[in-house]
């Protein structure tokens, strides 16, 4: 299960509500489509191969870990992660054996993640993971707007925020 959507378009609501479920388990965003492809690129499977051997491929999953997985997941889980990462043949089979060893460790028969950004990412997640179900939140884009303005990581570029919310 993957969820995309607007930021601030309730993905969040959604991931704690799916994840309330004893049968599916949610992870918090991996950001990986958005970490590792670059957009527009319409092959995933070609490109993490052509890349997979290359130095700074492998230097951006070690950072990529760092940053947005390791720092979410406990430490007996980690363990299984390092085992996952030298059984991973490129980024896109660490990606596809990481869901495979969280849904085994939690016990659950469905695994999803929400990363917003995703949205932007459909036709990779389609690639890489056939069959999966993808959830794209729509919101008012007032709605969003109203909210957005009162996060505290909002820049105050009003005009590129009008313009994101626009092209949704």
């Amino acid at each position: 299960i993957f969820i995309g959507g607007y930021p601030r378009s309730g993905t969040t609501l959604l991931r704690a509500i799916l994840n309330a479920h004893p049968d599916i388990k949610m992870m918090h965003e991996t950001k990986f489509f958005w970490h590792f492809f670059p957009k527009g690129f319409r092959n995933p499977i070609k490109w993490f191969l052509f890349n997979s051997n290359k130095n700074y491929k492998i230097l951006s999953l070690d950072n990529y870990l760092e940053k947005y997985m390791i720092p979410k997941l406990d430490s007996n889980f980690i363990k299984i992660l390092k085992i996952v990462i030298s059984r991973s043949f490129n980024n896109i089979d660490f990606y596809r054996n990481f869901f495979v060893a969280y849904k085994n460790y939690f016990h659950v028969k469905y695994i999803g993640e929400k990363t917003p950004a995703h949205m932007a990412y459909l036709h990779h997640i389609n690639k890489v993971f056939p069959g999966s179900k993808i959830i794209v939140l729509y919101r008012d884009p007032r709605g969003i707007l109203n909210s957005t303005l009162k996060t505290p990581w909002f820049d105050n570029d009003y005009n590129k925020l009008i313009f994101n919310i626009l092209q949704m």
